[in-house]
């Protein structure tokens, strides 16, 4: 009996060493080849889709930029010689029935400020009292999608900007 308490004593005085895991590793060294291959597919995939979304972002930004210098050279009125004023008033009021309100202010001297920018920038600004109000509102269109193509542009610096009937 002697021989059989000596065996099994001898399988529990060894001792297992588990070999630790690395803390530390690769992460490729532990992913198998096609996983490899289908994370660089999926990582390409999503890189090609960014960069296809910020070049259409980008497209549209230019598009409208063409356009709206297009339509800033029909925002700026230079006048070559001064009709009657009747028929120029009525001409007006029958072509151009929108334009775009940038800012309101209380005080017209606010209001004259602004229109000074505006006019270094090359636009042609007006003013309308509306109340207690001054507005400064920017070109005289004859239909709404000339004016919208100016509220792009002008919602860069102006974020509160609408277009408006005259």
């Amino acid at each position: 009996m002697e021989k059989r308490s000596n065996l099994q004593l001898e399988l529990f005085t060894q001792v297992r060493t588990i070999p630790e895991p690395k803390k530390y590793g690769n992460f490729f060294r532990r992913i198998r080849g096609y996983e490899k291959a289908l994370i660089t597919i999926m990582a390409l995939a999503l890189t090609s889709i960014a960069s296809f979304s910020l070049g259409v972002e980008k497209g549209k930004n230019l598009s409208v930029t063409k356009k709206t210098n297009a339509y800033l050279n029909l925002a700026r009125v230079i006048p070559k010689s001064e009709p009657d004023p009747s028929v120029q008033a009525r001409l007006e009021k029958e072509t151009n029935n929108y334009t775009i309100q940038v800012a309101s202010f209380q005080s017209r001297p606010m209001a004259k400020r602004e229109t000074q920018l505006l006019k270094q920038k090359g636009l042609n600004p007006l003013i309308l009292s509306k109340g207690k109000y001054v507005i400064v509102c920017v070109g005289s269109f004859a239909e709404k999608k000339f004016a919208e193509a100016l509220l792009t542009q002008l919602k860069r610096r102006y974020r509160d900007c609408l277009i408006r009937r005259l």
